[in-house]
């Protein structure tokens, strides 16, 4: 009641569909009909089938891009579902950081780990399953995105990346 009482037009849940999807009704029992955002703890088939009808246009931020939507990694993401089903973000992830490490190493001959942090700071961007990459000297990914999907009936509906790269379709 308290949040409903200073007249949101939006409201941003940062957390999980458990930890915070309670709320979603508790909101609307006190007279909440507002937009919401989410975060990447509600892309997962439990807030649709939980909170879909109250979450109606609601926008999940993920960094998980639309896996479907990329056709240079068709192949790729074939074979990786005929080894695990379903490819989940942790799965997603584990791949493409693979997939880094191993480019690395292919570009440098690296021997030896501090060879290979060079060369992940050195050798530009990496393509991998979930987008291309590239570090600076800390290890961070540089120009970072964010994906938005937008909840309509049963389902996530890709909408957007936060930044353009050519990279989905």
């Amino acid at each position: 009641r308290a949040i409903v009482a200073r007249n949101p037009d939006y409201l941003f849940l940062c957390g999980t569909t458990a930890q915070l999807g309670p709320l979603v009704p508790a909101l609307a029992a006190a007279g909440y009909n507002g937009l919401y955002g989410l975060s990447d703890g509600f892309f997962s088939q439990d807030t649709i089938t939980q909170y879909g009808p109250q979450l109606q246009n609601a926008i999940v931020f993920s960094d998980l891009p639309p896996l479907d939507r990329i056709p240079s990694i068709f192949q790729q993401l074939s074979d990786l579902r005929r080894e695990v089903t379903p490819v989940s973000a942790l799965v997603a992830y584990g791949y493409a950081a693979a997939q880094v490490i191993i480019q690395a190493s292919q570009r440098t001959s690296a021997l030896t780990r501090y060879a290979l942090a060079q060369g992940l700071q050195l050798q530009g961007g990496f393509t991998t399953l979930v987008g291309p990459y590239s570090f600076d000297s800390f290890g961070d990914p540089l120009v970072p995105n964010l994906y938005f999907f937008k909840i309509s009936g049963t389902e996530f509906n890709y909408t957007q990346p936060a930044i353009r790269n050519g990279f989905i379709v």
